[in-house]
């Protein structure tokens, strides 16, 4: 919240053993550093992200940094779920990219969207050619963010941008790599 104080506690609180566990211990009792984006297990956020997505962090703060990497877990679970199997594939990758540069867009801005793509192209391992498609579909999901935070009326900006960039997919607008 605005007072730096957290508004939500472990839904399985009761469920630990430990009597003088905290309401926050999903997080380790650090919730500021830590999270628990799946539910599972606490994670140090930082040092998941490559280091030029850590100077685009430090660059733009702790908060949109953590509305980026939160948001980066939920675009991965929203591809796997849209299409599901084992390994990445072309379309769950495409997907992903649009959804993922398209809610950051509503989420932290176009030029913190830009730049978080942008850093995740140089962290990641690919060849240039899964660059080039990646950055692509970055830009398409881009567009859509924007479309959407523009518009204002929407009442799940997030999904609508989810369903674009689906269209898009669709529609052939999306590239896809053939990872090899």
């Amino acid at each position: 919240s605005a007072t730096g104080q957290f508004t939500s506690i472990d839904p399985q609180a009761s469920a630990v053993a430990n009597a003088y566990a905290t309401t926050y211990h999903y997080a380790l009792s650090r919730p500021g550093v830590l999270v628990d984006p799946a539910g599972l297990s606490a994670i140090d956020l930082m040092r998941q992200l490559g280091p030029r997505t850590r100077s685009v962090c430090g660059a733009v703060g702790y908060q949109p940094c953590l509305r980026a990497a939160l948001w980066t877990f939920t675009a991965r679970r929203a591809a796997r779920a849209r299409f599901p199997g084992p390994g990445d594939t072309p379309s769950r990758d495409a997907y992903r990219h649009c959804i993922w540069c398209g809610g950051l867009t509503v989420l932290v801005g176009p030029k913190a969207a830009r730049a978080f793509g942008e850093a995740h192209e140089v962290d990641v391992p690919g060849s240039q050619r899964s660059r080039q498609i990646d950055r692509y579909n970055n830009r398409v999901g881009i567009a859509y963010g924007l479309l959407v935070r523009g518009g204002r009326t929407f009442s799940a900006p997030l999904t609508q941008v989810a369903e674009l960039c689906g269209a898009a997919l669709s529609a052939g607008i999306l590239r896809k790599d053939t990872f090899g």
